[in-house]
């Protein structure tokens, strides 16, 4: 993907220039001619070596010439001048999966997404990578109880998990940054449970035999914790609350 070209703020002397030259990259790029639009580059470089826009639209260049590891090193040099820089984490994403390391990009899109949720390329790159990554069995490790009450606060139903899968690593994201942390003996050593609790209203009469616990990144969502128990019929207005607590691993 190659990012679109904004201005930066720079000398009167060299605006003309930098502007011009920016106008033939995108010419370049949109002719497919990235050789021709990486010289163009360069040259607002040797003007302003810390071109953050220039550097982004570089490492973009380098990604269709399929120079994966110039991309990178073009990308860390943005995150150097700016670590918020979501354009530059996100074609980085995309640099590290042209390379299979799968695990490397879903860390800079997460990153991006933590700066800015609403990023929906990060989102959807995010999305994918989720659909290929583990989900772990935690059911020996921990708990989930489910607790609902109809829309008058009075007491329906309360069921225990069966099942739980945490999705790697989102899951135990979710349970780290977002729930609480308690120390406990367990089995004569020191480990760190994660637990985190949240309610849901119901929207629609349905049968429930899946509970998710999920990540919110602005207005879209995704599932990291599934929990599996006997199923229950919910009603619309229903408050569901749960907690989920498991043992985290590596501890």
């Amino acid at each position: 993907m190659i990012l679109p070209i904004s201005y930066l703020e720079i000398s009167a002397s060299n605006e003309d220039d930098i502007i011009s030259l920016e106008q033939k990259i995108l010419e370049k790029i949109n002719e497919e001619k990235f050789d021709e639009a990486l010289i163009y580059v360069n040259q607002i470089l040797e003007i302003d070596p810390e071109n953050v826009n220039a550097l982004n639209n570089k490492g973009g260049i380098f990604i269709e010439l399929e120079l994966y590891e110039n991309a990178l090193n073009n990308f860390d040099s943005v995150l150097l001048l700016d670590e918020n820089n979501t354009k530059a984490l996100n074609n980085k994403g995309i640099a590290l999966i042209k390379q299979q390391k799968i695990v490397e990009s879903f860390e800079a899109f997460y990153k991006s997404l933590t700066i800015d949720p609403t990023n929906d390329i990060a989102f959807q790159n995010t999305k994918k990578i989720v659909r290929n990554m583990s989900w772990i069995d935690e059911s020996e490790n921990g708990y989930a109880i489910i607790i609902i009450r109809d829309s008058n606060g009075n007491l329906v139903d309360y069921k225990k998990g069966d099942t739980i899968k945490v999705h790697l690593p989102l899951g135990y994201t979710l349970l780290r940054d977002f729930g609480e942390l308690d120390v406990i003996d367990y089995d004569g050593e020191k480990r760190i449970v994660g637990k985190y609790g949240d309610s849901v209203v119901m929207k629609r009469n349905q049968f429930n035999g899946v509970f998710y616990a999920e990540m919110q990144f602005g207005d879209n969502v995704l599932p990291v914790i599934e929990v599996e128990l006997n199923g229950w019929i919910a009603k619309n207005g229903d408050n569901v609350t749960y907690e989920i607590a498991i043992l985290l691993p590596g501890q």
